[in-house]
Order: structure tokens, then C-alpha cells, then sequence
């Protein structure tokens, strides 16, 4: 590996848990422990499903669970659990004090590889990583036929935590185009998404990578700054894909095999809790606003560039499988070594009796 290119091993998996911190800290509040929030409209004797999110918008995907928890049905009752950190939220899952939870899918697979009994059910979010510019910055002028990256060429792109997903993203769509970082374009690293975006905001920078919420934040803080171009659009552009798998629900192989019909009855209901989330943002918004870290305008404000959905893993496998090899090419500490073999993905359907 060229280390004029690449990061250490140990920067690599530091960057990743800086970004998976909940988009972000700047709304978090509370200490280590997490906060329960599901909520019933009823008692019941449902089966309990422990989901983790960290706070932000991770959590905004399991809203629905956190404002109905017995939403799925009769058969289980999804207790979410909002943490202030992502080391948190993977010690449970590791530890078996959760069943499932929302992480990163290069995550997922680093899980996978601690333990086989971490499974990927499903892809929740498709991308919310977005290039801001200052308004005349040569990145906003428009050129017919440019590609996405090359609008980048000769020019300082400024991000976050060396090793992150912004930052190992944007190099390997450089890879794509044929551009070396450093050569062709350059990257400059803040200590995190806050302080990257307080400086947008104050005019100190012109071009940066930043996530959702952070991207609204900024937009809102300084007129002057234009949303160039999405990293995801440019992926789907160079891997020829529909979307980008960037976030995913992973889910305790022991919950499936000890409460399939529990398990079945939540994987059913996830389509249905993304739909009703779209349709019935206000209200998810003011009633999981506390539980998620955000306020109610900020939730909506960024939720169209949230891209949240539901893939199954059955739906999802090849564009996952294609995202980790192309992070195993250059950055295999961020996938924790190896592609994980097909046993990764919920590829069966659960029925009453088994959920394999």
C-alpha cells in the first residue's frame, strides 16, 4: 500500500468511529448510558427486540419504533436504545445486550469478523455525504460532460478525521478517476464535523465533504455556501450502481434462531415503518426529536438528503459486496481485513419455525 495514498491501519479504524459518532455531537447531550426509548400504546407480552442507534440521524431511522414500539405487530415490541457514542453501541451488540442495531456498512463487516453471529439484514440509508462550496468556487461552475471528481482537480477539499468515511470515500472515487490525492487534488483534515462546519459557516472555508445534519447547518448559516455535488451520486456514477450502501441493520444471529417468529414479524414491518416515517415526517419529527438528538426543524429541513429507505439483504448483497471490495482494494482495515463471505447477509426468509 502507497503510504503517500493511504493511512495507517490504526488511523483508519480511529477515523471510522469519529464518523460514526451521530450526526452529530453538536446536538448530543447526555453521558455513557444509553437511553431507552420505545414506547407502547398498550401492555403486552410481545418478544423484546434491543435495537441500538446513536444519536442523530441514525436514530431518525427507527423513529416509528421509538414512537410505537409495538408497531410491528402482536409478535415483538422494539425497545431502541439511543447512545451518545458508536464504541457503546458496538460493545453491546458484541456483548449480546443488543439484537440489532444501525452502524456504517464497512462496520457491519468489522462486527461480522469479530463474531459470525452478526448478520447484515438489511441496508437503511443510501448516503447523506455532501461536497459545500462557497459560492463562485470553480467546483460550482458547470461544465458539460465533467465528472463529479474532476471538478475537484487542483483544488483543497477540506474534511474530518483521517480514515473516515468521507475521506476514505472521496479517495476512492479519486481511484475511479484517475486522480491521485496530493497530486491532482488535495485534502485537508479538521478535527470533526463541528468544527469543519463552524468554520464554513464563518467564511474560513470554500470547499469541504460534510454529512447530513451538518450540510443543512451550514447551508442555513451562511447564504454563500451551494451544495456542489453528493459523493454517493458520484459512486453511483463510477460503480454503475442504483445507490450507495453506506448504512446498514445488522441484526444477532441468537435473536433470529431463539424468536423467529419475532424476528419475521420486524424485517416485515420495516418497509412498511420507512414508509410511514416519509409520509408522517412532522409528527415523527416532533415526537422523537428529544429521543434523537435533533430538533424538529433540522430533522425535516434535512431529511430529503438523509436518504433512508429499506434493502433487504437479499436486494442489497451485490451493491454491498461491490462497496467492500472496492474498500478492501485500498483500505482493507476498514472492512476489518477481508470481503466477508455470503454467511454476512440474512439471505433466507424467516418463517415461524426457523430464521436462518
Amino acid at each position: 500500500m502507497n503510504a503517500k495514498r493511504f493511512s495507517t491501519i490504526s488511523l483508519l479504524l480511529t477515523g471510522l468511529l469519529l464518523f460514526i459518532l451521530p450526526a452529530m455531537q453538536s446536538f448530543a447531550r447526555g453521558n455513557s448510558e444509553a437511553e431507552s426509548t420505545g414506547r407502547s400504546t398498550k401492555q403486552s407480552d410481545n418478544t423484546i427486540l434491543r435495537f441500538g442507534a446513536m444519536r442523530g440521524t441514525t436514530a431518525i431511522t427507527m423513529s416509528p419504533y421509538i414512537i410505537d414500539s409495538d408497531r410491528a405487530g402482536e409478535l415483538v415490541s422494539v425497545n431502541v436504545s439511543v447512545y451518545a457514542s458508536p464504541d457503546l453501541v458496538v460493545s453491546q451488540l458484541i456483548s449480546g445486550n443488543l439484537d440489532a442495531a444501525a452502524v456504517p456498512v464497512n462496520l457491519a463487516s468489522i462486527l461480522h469478523h469479530r463474531d459470525p453471529g452478526i448478520l447484515l439484514a438489511g441496508i437503511s440509508g443510501t448516503g447523506m455525504l455532501y461536497v459545500i462550496a462557497k459560492q463562485g468556487h470553480p467546483v460550482l461552475l458547470s461544465y458539460e460532460g465533467t465528472e463529479e471528481m474532476a471538478r475537484l482537480s487542483g483544488q483543497t477539499l477540506h474534511t474530518f478525521g483521517r480514515g473516515a468515511t468521507p475521506d476514505v470515500l472521496t479517495r476512492v472515487l479519486a481511484e475511479q478517476a484517475n486522480m491521485e490525492p496530493g497530486v491532482d487534488f488535495f485534502i485537508e483534515y479538521l478535527a470533526d464535523q463541528t468544527e469543519l462546519a463552524q468554520k464554513m459557516i464563518a467564511g474560513n472555508i470554500d470547499l469541504a465533504v460534510l454529512p447530513e445534519p451538518f450540510v443543512t447547518r451550514v447551508l442555513a448559516g451562511n447564504p454563500d455556501l451551494k451544495l456542489a455535488f453528493s459523493l454517493q451520486s458520484a459512486y453511483q456514477r463510477y460503480f454503475q450502481q442504483d445507490y450507495f450502501p453506506m448504512t446498514a441493520v445488522v441484526i444477532r444471529r441468537e435473536f433470529l434462531e431463539n424468536h423467529p417468529k419475532a424476528a419475521a414479524a420486524w424485517l416485515a414491518d420495516m418497509p412498511a415503518a420507512y414508509q410511514w416515517l416519509s409520509e408522517n415526517l412532522g409528527l415523527a419529527a416532533e415526537s422523537g426529536a428529544e429521543a434523537i438528538g435533533l430538533t424538529p426543524q433540522m430533522i425535516i429541513a434535512s431529511f430529503p438528503r438523509l436518504n433512508l429507505t429499506w434493502i433487504d439483504a437479499r436486494e442489497s448483497t451485490k451493491a454491498v459486496d461491490q462497496y467492500l471490495n472496492a474498500l478492501h482494494r485500498s483500505f482493507p482495515a476498514s472492512i476489518g481485513g477481508s470481503v466477508p463471505a455470503s454467511d454476512f447477509y440474512l439471505l433466507s426468509s424467516c418463517n415461524e419455525s426457523a430464521c436462518q
